[in-house]
C-alpha cells in the first residue's frame, strides 16, 4: 500500500538505519519524505517491509527521463527471509503507473537486488590518501569562501552543469534539490565551500571533518586549474585531518600525479539501475 502509517515507517527506519535523534532522520521525515512516495507490505496489520520511491530526473544520452530512486528498503526483523521480492515487484508496478521507465538505487549489498534485475552500472574512482600527498596536486588558484544560502544556490547549479557536460546518467537538479542537499549536509555537521575566480563560480566542495579524516561528499570543478585549487584547499587541512577521501569520475586523471596511487585509488561500484519497461 502507498502512504502507510507514518509511525510504522519511522519506527522501521529507526530500527534499520539512522536513529530518530540523528540529524538526517529529523531532516528527512520533517522536510523531504512524502507519504505518497512510501510503499509498504503488511501481514495481519503488521508492516513487514517498506521502501521509498523518491522522484528524480536524469539525463540519459541527451534525453531527460523521470525515474524512481529507491531508498530506505527496510524489512522488520520478524519478516526477514521473505517479502522483499513482493515489495520490489509492487514497486515496479507503481513505477509503471507513474511512467517511470528506469529505476535507480544505491545498494549497501548489491547482491540483494540481483535476483530482481537491479544491476551495478555506475562506478567511480575512490581516493583515500594521506592528506600530505595532496602537495603534488595542489596549486593555489582562485578564492574559496563559505557557501551562503540562498544567494549562492544558482552558483552551485552552474558549476554542476559544467562539470557533467558531455557525460550521461547524471541527475538533473532543481534549485529546490540544491537547497535540500545543502540543508541535509549542514545539519549533519558538514561544510560547503565555493571556489571563485574573478568573481565567477568555478568549483565547490561538500565535506565533513571527523576523527582525523576529511571526507568529501561531493566535489565539482570546471577546469583542471579549479580542481587543483580545491586540492589546495583540502591540503590546507593537513593539521586537522591525516587522511582525505573522495570519489571522482572514471575519466579523472589526478591519480597519475600522486606519489603512490597504488595504495590510494580503487574502483568503486556505487549505483545500480533497472529498466522498468524496455519498450518505453
Amino acid at each position: 500500500m502507498l502512504g502507510p502509517n507514518d509511525e510504522d515507517v519511522q519506527w522501521l527506519w529507526d530500527y534499520c538505519f539512522e536513529k530518530k535523534n540523528d540529524p538526517f532522520f529529523q531532516w528527512y521525515f520533517s522536510r523531504y519524505c512524502r507519504e505518497s512516495n512510501v510503499l509498504a507490505v503488511y501481514t495481519d496489520g503488521r508492516m513487514d517491509a517498506c521502501l521509498h520511491l523518491n522522484p528524480y530526473d536524469i539525463d540519459l544520452r541527451g534525453t531527460t527521463l523521470p525515474v524512481s530512486y529507491i531508498v530506505g528498503l527496510a524489512v522488520s526483523p520478524e519478516a526477514r527471509g521473505g517479502g522483499t521480492g513482493k515489495l520490489l515487484q509492487e514497486a515496479l508496478e507503481e513505477m509503471r503507473r507513474r511512467e517511470h521507465w528506469v529505476s535507480i538505487l544505491m545498494p549497501a549489498y548489491p547482491g540483494v537486488y540481483y535476483p530482481y534485475q537491479w544491476e551495478l552500472c555506475y562506478h567511480q574512482l575512490h581516493y583515500s590518501i594521506p592528506t600530505s600527498d595532496l602537495a603534488s596536486v595542489a596549486t593555489k588558484w582562485g578564492i574559496l569562501r563559505l557557501f551562503r544560502q540562498p544567494q549562492d544556490t544558482e552558483k552551485l547549479d552552474n558549476i554542476y552543469r559544467r562539470f557533467v557536460e558531455g557525460k550521461h546518467g547524471y541527475s538533473l537538479r532543481s534549485l529546490n534539490h540544491w537547497t535540500n542537499l545543502v540543508d541535509e549536509h549542514s545539519l549533519g555537521g558538514g561544510y560547503v565551500y565555493l571556489l571563485e575566480k574573478d568573481g565567477q563560480p568555478e568549483g565547490y566542495v561538500f565535506y565533513e571533518l571527523r576523527d582525523g579524516n576529511l571526507r568529501v561528499r561531493e566535489m565539482a570543478y570546471t577546469s583542471p586549474q579549479a580542481q587543483s585549487g580545491l586540492m589546495q584547499f583540502l591540503y590546507q587541512h593537513r593539521s586537522q585531518a591525516e587522511t582525505v577521501e573522495w570519489n571522482a569520475p572514471l575519466d579523472d586523471c589526478l591519480h597519475f600525479k600522486l606519489p603512490n596511487p597504488k595504495r590510494a585509488v580503487s574502483l568503486e561500484p556505487f549505483m545500480s539501475a533497472r529498466i522498468v519497461d524496455a519498450e518505453k
